[in-house]
């Protein structure tokens, strides 16, 4: 199958385009589509298609904007454009950027978008075919284990194929990334590791020779890992050894690179054993993902490691494991020591650099907090809780930071609980969160104009109402608004500015960037998920 993204700014255009064509049938999947130059590029990095087919003309970025930027990034992807317009200028810039053709959208028939794609599958099945037995991409099979060695005998020459049993040096580099169940819970979180990956993909490559090395080969290993297999061409030990790791601190300390971490092997070895050491090694990767920042090693030097964090975790094992239901339970109550207890095993996983504890405390934390992730906790005050809400001050690929984000985020869930049902206002707060809940349509409202309905100065009732609610006046009118707005987009047909102006946002931009901070979503996105 070949990978097709599409890029259009007009949503019935791209309908259109989906629907043109039975894509499987003729060997294509569609991996995604876009509607701004933007985004679309965030997509490409994430998903790699093969062919993208895109609108020229777009607001801001424009289609030829767009496959300028993805040229950086990828000189093989094939483009075909779509353009409502002929201009001479236009095929000529066309043409720099190495797009295949250009079809006037007049001319977008069924029979006359295959004419094009056809043939662009046809040569991007060509170069796969010539690319199947380079030595790169038939390393890459053995350790898939799609074939066996012997396999490539038959269908290599004695000089290739005596190539797959010559020795190589190696380096395993580490990425950083969120758990994919972190993700999956927060999926508006904006994180550029896939660009990183792209970068660092380009740095591998470019930085071997500096050090007097020559790639054989590179390819992931596992969706964090990638493995430069490398001829030294130096003999000396003491020189290779010093050669590797300096290679590996290029890559890793380079200013694109903010998240890797490098174990390098100084050991002459064929591919196969090192397949075999590689599968040994990989809880060691996985502790290496807890070291901070550009962390460069010798690989042999964590096989040592393995006995010490084995027993860790079996100590862990023999404990009273507190469970996500217990936590959840505890937090209703307004009790801390259950959740403090387990985010002191997490603290402590990062604290031993145990990767496999730490991802089980983690998945069990994450989950609490998924739980109470969109709810109203407080029936008086109206406090709701967002799981993304803070996230984006988090790095959250960072073991460290993703700790501290979800500390933060339990303290919030029992600062929430702790008034739950036993906290009683004094006069001027009930009187105040009356008048709010009353006014919030209102797009005067604000911290002054409830000030003077209650009696007190600005100043102190900013003061006395974070006291006895737990958020200021401002963030709690927002939150009103918005858990009215969310109410409004799931039981009513009113477009997304109407439902802005009844909930007394002065803005839609700023009621859609309020929404998105406190919902983890913008309105349009919650309404589909919602209705």
């Amino acid at each position: 199958m070949i990978k097709v993204m599409l890029v259009d700014d007009e949503e019935m255009a791209l309908q259109f385009l989906q629907g043109l064509i039975d894509w499987e049938s003729y060997g294509f999947q569609m991996v995604g589509s876009a509607d701004n130059a933007g985004t679309a590029l965030k997509m490409f990095l994430q998903r790699r298609p093969q062919l993208i087919i895109s609108d020229v003309k777009m607001p801001g970025n424009s289609g030829l904007d767009f496959i300028s930027e993805v040229r950086k990034y990828d000189s093989d992807v094939r483009v075909l454009f779509l353009s409502g317009y002929q201009s001479f200028d236009f095929a000529r810039r066309a043409m720099q950027l190495d797009s295949e053709d250009y079809l006037l959208k007049s001319d977008l028939t069924k029979e006359n978008l295959l004419s094009h794609l056809l043939p662009l599958k046809q040569k991007i099945d060509q170069k796969a075919r010539m690319q199947k037995y380079t030595l790169r991409s038939i390393m890459e099979d053995l350790f898939s284990g799609k074939y066996e060695e012997a396999y490539y005998r038959s269908v290599l020459s004695e000089h290739d194929f005596r190539k797959l049993g010559r020795e190589y040096i190696y380096v395993i580099f580490g990425m950083r990334k969120i758990p994919d169940f972190v993700r999956e819970i927060l999926p508006n979180y904006e994180d550029d590791w896939y660009e990183e990956e792209y970068r660092c993909e380009n740095l591998i490559e470019n930085e071997a020779a500096s050090f007097g090395m020559t790639i054989v080969s590179s390819f992931s290993l596992s969706s964090h890992t990638k493995l430069a297999v490398l001829d030294p061409g130096i003999k000396d030990s003491a020189e290779l050894v010093s050669s590797l790791s300096s290679y590996a601190h290029a890559v890793c300390e380079h200013p694109e690179s903010r998240r890797l971490f490098a174990l390098y092997f100084s050991e002459r070895m064929t591919i196969r054993r090192f397949l075999t050491k590689w599968q040994s090694m990989r809880p060691e990767i996985l502790n290496a993902y807890m070291k901070p920042g550009a962390w460069v090693r010798d690989g042999y030097s964590m096989l040592g490691s393995a006995a010490s964090h084995k027993a860790a975790k079996k100590d862990a094992d023999e404990r009273e494991e507190i469970n996500e239901t217990q936590i959840i339970e505890s937090l209703k109550k307004g009790e801390r020591e259950l959740a403090d207890a387990a985010l002191s095993e997490l603290r402590n996983a990062v604290k031993q650099e145990d990767g496999t504890a730490y991802l089980w405390h983690m998945k069990k934390l994450i989950g609490v907090v998924a739980y109470f992730d969109g709810r109203v906790l407080n029936s008086e005050t109206h406090m709701h809780f967002s799981a993304y809400e803070k996230a984006r001050a988090y790095r959250l690929f960072d073991c460290r930071e993703m700790t501290e984000f979800i500390a933060s985020k339990l303290e919030e869930l029992i600062s929430i609980f702790s008034y739950q049902g036993t906290k009683k206002y004094s006069r001027s707060i009930s009187a105040a969160i009356a008048f709010i809940r009353e006014n919030y349509m209102d797009m005067e409202l604000s911290t002054a104009m409830v000030s003077g309905k209650v009696g007190l100065s600005e100043s102190w009732l900013s003061t006395k109402f974070k006291d006895e609610v737990g958020m200021s006046v401002s963030d709690y009118i927002n939150g009103i608004r918005v858990e009215n707005a969310k109410r409004m987009l799931e039981e009513s047909d009113l477009m997304i500015y109407e439902v802005s102006d009844q909930c007394g946002f002065t803005s839609n931009q700023y009621f859609s960037k309020v929404f998105k901070a406190i919902v983890g979503s913008t309105p349009n996105r919650y309404r589909k998920e919602h209705s």
